[in-house]
This record gives structure tokens, sequence and C-alpha cells, in this order.
């Protein structure tokens, strides 16, 4: 099962506890821990396993008490470890589509880079086309700030890319990322100039 797919369920299965919590009856209570123990298994001995009220049975074996009202208080501490673990599921999943964004921007870079080796017409692209270009981009797509912004990174860029070559990678990074989210336009329009810079430093 995906990390999506495990965050929906996790989630669905929470709100039936909690709606199971609220009605305070203890064996509703034990009911709900007993499910969550069958669904989940290993996840539930690693994760959110709970104690609850137990009394001694036949043959000294410890039996949950369904009645006790404690019950109530041990669904109340199962439901916050399983929102731990959902949290963890989420960070993880958050990281996930962190490296897949930097994977793709590496990827279009790389491509970039080669469009531009293999062109049969070679054409140095220079900040102040490019500047050109970004201006021209309508501003409800990107407003006048944002395109400051950008405009500084791409100076910023520009000095770093014969004394700091690392710095300017890691801005390059910054600008791509930014646009990936925020405007496919701006994301057409730098690229040449990104591409041509990355060349650059990655020799």
């Amino acid at each position: 099962m995906s990390n999506k797919n495990k965050i929906e369920k996790l989630k669905q299965h929470i709100k039936e506890c909690e709606e199971v919590l609220e009605k305070g009856n203890p064996l509703e209570c034990w009911e709900q821990i007993d499910l969550m123990r069958e669904l989940y298994r290993k996840t539930y001995d690693e994760k959110f396993k709970i104690s609850y009220p137990t009394t001694l049975g036949e043959f000294g074996f410890c039996n949950p008490s369904k009645h006790d009202y404690g019950m109530i208080k041990s669904l109340k501490k199962m439901i916050e470890r399983m929102e731990i673990y959902l949290a963890e599921l989420e960070d993880e999943s958050e990281k996930i589509k962190e490296n897949k964004s930097s994977i793709n921007i590496e990827n279009k870079l790389d491509n970039s880079n080669t469009n531009t080796a293999n062109a049969t017409i070679s054409q140095n692209i220079t900040i102040e086309q490019t500047l050109e270009e970004l201006k021209k981009i309508p501003e409800d797509i990107l407003d006048e700030k944002q395109k400051d912004e950008i405009e500084n990174l791409l100076f910023t860029i520009e000095t770093l890319k014969e004394k700091d070559k690392p710095k300017a990678k890691e801005k390059i990074f910054s600008i791509l990322k930014y646009l990936s989210d925020k405007s496919i336009d701006g994301f057409i329009t730098l690229l040449p100039y990104l591409g041509q810079v990355a060349g650059v430093i990655g020799k």
C-alpha cells in the first residue's frame, strides 16, 4: 500500500476512534481498540500499542476488562499514538515529493544542456535578454514583487557562476523549484538561460 493510501486509511480510522471515544462507552472503546489491533497487527505493536484494564481469568490469564471506564482513557492514548504515526507518514511522504522534485529539476537542466550543445546555431543567452522576457510575463501570472525576487536571484547566480559554483547551482534549483510550483510560463522563460549557466558551472 502506498504512503498516500496509508495516510488516508489511517485518518479514517482515527476519525472512527474519535467518534467511539465521544460516546464514552467502555465496551465500545475496547471493541475499537481490539479492531485496530486486528487491522494493524505489526504496526500496532510497533507504533501505537497501549495498556488497558484487565482482570485475572481462568488458568491465570489476563482478560480485557471490557466494562472498565479505564478503557476510555486507553482508547484516547491509542488515538494520540496513531496521530504521531500519521505525522511520521506525512513527513515521509513530503520528503519523497521533495526528492522527486529535485530529480525532475536535475533532468530538466540536463535536457536543457544537451539541447544547447546539440543546437545547429550557437546562441549565447544573456541575462539581459532573460530579464526582458521575464518582464513580458503577465502580472496575473507573476506579479512585480515576484519578478523582482527572481531578478535578484538571477543577478546572484550571474555573480556566483564563476566564483562559487555549488552556491550558484543551489540558487538555480531554488528558482526552478519556485517556478515549477508557481508559473509554467516563468519556468519556460528562464530555463534556457539557467540551463546555459548550469552548463558553465558543471564544467
